[in-house]
């Protein structure tokens, strides 16, 4: 009997700390559950890639839409002739290439400002010794940018796949 007890005294406290042991490994329902959810990249992150005119959201435009039927015709038809070159490429460290009708610019941005799904891009672009500095808006909706720039007309752009 005292063999039993003895036996039970030491078994016991065993099981119970290699229990505890287990446990301790166990990740926490939580933790697991944070790792499972993908992380939305952020606006600046989004940004980087090469970009094309939309060239169906540009007959959605106010200005477009507004205008007769054959003006609107042939506004359209030289927007998608001349617009359907124009790329912006934005690096991931901050360089951008603007291709248009066979022409490349080339620059830097910065985020001057972030907020929400809108950045606000200081553009820096450099010929010789003259510096041009502008600022553009680029907000995201869905999976398409609208850069707005000094003029303050928004164009929409898809990503280029």
């Amino acid at each position: 009997m005292r063999a039993l007890i003895l036996l039970c005294a030491l078994v016991i406290p065993l099981a119970a700390c290699s229990k505890k042991a287990g446990d301790a490994k166990k990740p926490k329902p939580a933790a697991t559950e944070a790792k499972k959810q993908p992380v939305e990249p952020s606006p600046a992150a989004r940004l980087v890639g090469a970009w094309k005119v939309d060239l169906a959201a540009i007959e959605q435009t106010p200005d477009v839409a507004a205008l007769d039927e054959a003006t609107r015709a042939r506004t359209l038809e030289i927007a998608r002739k001349h617009l359907a070159d124009l790329r912006f490429e934005f690096g991931a460290k901050g360089d951008f290439t603007v291709t248009f009708a066979k022409t490349k610019q080339s620059g830097r941005f910065e985020v001057a400002k972030a907020a929400g799904d809108t950045l606000t891009l200081k553009t820096i672009q450099q010929k010789g010794a003259e510096v041009k500095t502008d600022q553009v808006q680029a907000r995201f909706v869905g999976d398409r940018v609208v850069l707005t720039g000094p003029d303050g007309k928004p164009v929409t752009f898809e990503r280029v796949k």
